[in-house]
């Protein structure tokens, strides 16, 4: 990423694009915007990639009107134009799932392997940069209750007992200060663990899948449209819950 290129300048930018939209509303606090920022690039010759994932398919096809082919976009004091805007299709190595309604068909993983970057957990005036299990399921219980169109029962003893079935079998993560504006930086972590679901049975071994296959496309943790806790599941970890369907967004 150029250090120029601030990652505020980009939420400000979608932000602007879809202010005067009647799904302006969805704005204000990282948590609840309608997107995260999956991948910020700059390639040598200066073009920069943004990867975003839209959770409110309104909120995406009034940014795709908005931002057209040859548009010059102010990123801080910098102008960039539109090169291209790209909705994935279903064999782009970077397509997603159009549907909520495919995680309730999903298997079970056993295991999951995690690769976060740039996370952090806000809890009130401190910053929690460490992986805890109930950090991780309150923040995408609350991700998925804000967009999906069925909720999950959100009460504080099932979050309790939802991220006691959660374990760590193994981690290497290290902080990281993530530069989120102009001489403003926030501690975080990057790095991977691989989580356990030891939930035997019913509702609650699904619901926990179900969230944590879901982190790969919503991020963990806050001011993930800010470009934070951006999240990828591994490989082989994709492979085993999504298997050989056909992923698109």
């Amino acid at each position: 990423m150029d250090r120029n290129v601030y990652p505020n300048y980009i939420h400000g930018w979608v932000y602007n694009e879809i202010s005067h939209t009647p799904v302006g509303r969805y704005y204000h606090e990282a948590q609840k915007s309608p997107f995260a920022i999956k991948e910020i690039q700059m390639n040598r010759n200066g073009s920069l990639m943004i990867h975003f994932v839209f959770f409110d398919i309104k909120v995406m096809l009034i940014f795709f009107r908005h931002v057209e082919k040859g548009k010059e976009v102010r990123l801080g004091q910098d102008y960039y134009m539109v090169d291209d805007v790209v909705l994935h299709h279903d064999d782009h190595p970077k397509a997603g799932v159009v549907s909520y309604d495919i995680f309730y068909s999903l298997p079970i993983a056993e295991s999951i392997e995690i690769n976060f970057q740039y996370t952090a957990f806000n809890s009130g005036r401190q910053t929690v940069t460490l992986p805890f299990p109930d950090k991780i399921v309150n923040s995408l219980l609350s991700k998925w209750n804000e967009a999906a169109p069925e909720s999950i029962e959100s009460t504080m003893e099932y979050r309790k007992r939802l991220a006691s079935g959660l374990l760590i079998t193994s981690h290497h993560i290290h902080s990281v200060s993530y530069p989120i504006r102009k001489e403003v930086s926030l501690n975080t972590f990057s790095g991977k663990a691989v989580f356990r679901n030891v939930h035997q049975v019913g509702d609650l071994r699904g619901v926990l899948n179900q969230l944590l296959l879901f982190s790969h496309y919503s991020g963990v943790g806050w001011k993930c449209s800010f470009g934070m806790g951006r999240v990828n599941l591994a490989p082989h970890s994709l492979k085993q819950a999504f298997g050989g369907r056909r992923l698109f967004l």
